[in-house]
């Protein structure tokens, strides 16, 4: 599988119920760099749980920072659930939310500077 180039933060966990019953976490996930939306189903049932359960709490209050994501359906921007997921930053919502704002907006202006076209 192939690996997401970036890191990417979680803006919305949900418990949903699953196609094959019970109940699964929805996590939506945001690109840092490219402000790509992304999913991953992470079921409680699963193996991999562990190494979400911790990171899924903290994201429940905290905004959260993830590595090491990779593909499951690039298509679909569906990351696998069995990423060997690395947190790289926890901090109040607010805070990230002011940091990404900060950032996408120096990469805005970048962008304009040095001539790309797709930049708004």
């Amino acid at each position: 599988m192939a690996r997401l180039n970036e890191p990417a933060f979680i803006s919305d966990i949900n418990d949903i119920e699953s196609k094959h019953g019970g109940m699964i976490c929805r996590v939506k996930l945001v690109g840092v760099k490219t402000q790509q939306e992304l999913t991953c189903y992470v079921d409680p049932g699963n193996r991999n749980f562990r190494r979400w359960e911790t990171t899924i709490k903290a994201a429940r209050t905290k905004g959260v920072v993830l590595n090491n994501l990779r593909w499951k359906d690039e298509s679909k921007n569906l990351i696998d659930a069995d990423s060997r997921i690395s947190v790289e930053v926890v901090t109040s919502k607010q805070d990230l939310a002011e940091q990404m704002a900060e950032f996408w907006k120096q990469q805005s202006h970048w962008n304009r500077l040095f001539g790309d076209d797709d930049a708004d």
